[in-house]
């Protein structure tokens, strides 16, 4: 059986000075994964602008893809608390579509055009996991909540 942790953190410098630190934990078993990702502000940049996101995904690995079922996401800073909580089918359609931010008519109106016509969706983070573990490029769109993108794997 096929099983994997990847635990790896990083800090973010600008100048000398560390501004946050970055954690992802990563389970992947034969068919199934997890990931753990978190960013939280650090020592002067956490007195000034406070911030931490935290987000989890839970999926199903198919053929070097990572195709999230349950993607949780939440940031709480000085300025905002938001979050977004998508779930998917095993194919990539949203099944269940729930985030903090106010969208107008208008503007709901133009998510729900990009959602029918792309179909099937990954996560960003799923994507840049996949990117890392399989240098492979997702045959879905990304959406996080708000956004609706593509990433294509240049070599």
């Amino acid at each position: 059986m096929f099983s994997k942790e990847i635990n790896l953190q990083f800090e973010i410098d600008w100048k000398s000075v560390h501004l946050a630190d970055i954690e992802w934990n990563i389970s992947l078993n034969k068919d199934n994964y997890s990931i753990d990702f978190v960013i939280q502000s650090y020592g002067m940049t956490d007195k000034i602008f406070k911030y931490k996101s935290v987000t989890n995904i839970e999926g199903l690995i198919e053929n070097n893809q990572l195709h999230p079922l349950t993607y949780k996401s939440k940031t709480k800073s000085t300025k905002q608390d938001v979050y977004a909580n998508l779930n998917f089918s095993p194919e990539g359609k949203i099944l269940e579509f729930d985030i903090s931010k106010e969208i107008n008519d208008e503007q709901l109106i133009m998510q729900n055009q990009f959602i029918n016509q792309y179909q099937f969706f990954t996560d960003p983070i799923s994507q840049l996991v996949q990117y890392f573990l399989y240098q492979t490029d997702s045959d879905r769109m990304i959406i996080d909540g708000l956004n609706i993108y593509s990433l294509k794997f240049e070599t």
